[in-house]
């Protein structure tokens, strides 16, 4: 009886397969591995500095520009409205047109804006960093839109609440916004957003 002492094939694994391979020994499967592992961290840094974040925003103050009466029962009020806009990611943004509306539920059912403005002048936000600008806002009353005056007195009741110097006191709008940017020099980027915001009166 003939015995095969020929030694026995293991059949070799995908990775050792791989790792056999010409392209993947030596220091060819080490410079593999650390440019694998290189990338794998930069697609990661890129994320997380890359990732947009909305940007935040503080009330500075208000000025009245102008007072227009449409209708006996409509107003509109010409605010311009001084804002600190600032930028948390870790890019600049080149803002070209930022335009807005605000509505309430109490007013017109929310259907109508009681408020809205367009800035249609360009400005940089820095990277991590804060810019100071003035936006134009038209806010317009009309009572057909407020029938039972709730809109109406919510707000007026808040507000003097505000002036008098209570920063609790606030009404809710719901803000839509609108922004038109260059980042990274060229890509030009279209984003809407909705807000829910408490607006207070500023103080005297």
């Amino acid at each position: 009886m003939e015995v095969n002492t020929a030694p026995s094939q293991v059949k070799a694994t995908p990775f050792q397969r791989i790792r056999n391979h010409k392209c993947c020994s030596g220091k060819r499967f080490f410079v593999w591995i650390v440019c694998v592992s290189l990338f794998l961290v930069g697609a990661a840094l890129a994320l997380f500095f890359l990732f947009p974040r909305f940007p935040t925003s503080k009330l500075r103050k208000i000025h009245l520009d102008s007072l227009e009466i449409n209708n006996v029962h409509s107003a509109t009020a010409h605010l311009l409205v001084d804002l600190t806009i600032g930028n948390p990611n870790y890019i600049s943004v080149n803002v070209q047109k930022l335009s807005f509306n605000a509505s309430n539920p109490a007013y017109a059912s929310g259907a109508a804006p009681f408020a809205s403005g367009i800035d249609a002048i360009p400005f940089t936000m820095p990277a991590r960093g804060d810019v100071n600008i003035t936006v134009p806002l038209n806010v317009t009353y009309d009572s057909r839109n407020d029938p039972k005056l709730k809109f109406l007195g919510q707000v007026t009741g808040q507000c003097a609440l505000g002036l008098l110097g209570n920063s609790s006191a606030t009404f809710t709008a719901d803000i839509f916004v609108i922004t038109e940017a260059i980042v990274l020099g060229s890509i030009r980027v279209y984003q809407e957003t909705f807000l829910q915001q408490q607006i207070g009166c500023p103080p005297l």
